[in-house]
């Protein structure tokens, strides 16, 4: 889930907050395979 403060002024995201989903998605993925 994109959050509406983590978008710039022209409705994209910013590559930190692609960053940061992508470590949160990874973390999740590791924790459910154990």
């Amino acid at each position: 889930i994109i959050r509406c403060y983590e978008v710039g002024i022209n409705k994209t995201a910013t590559v930190e907050t692609i960053a940061n989903l992508l470590q949160e998605v990874g973390g999740n993925h590791a924790q459910s395979v154990g």
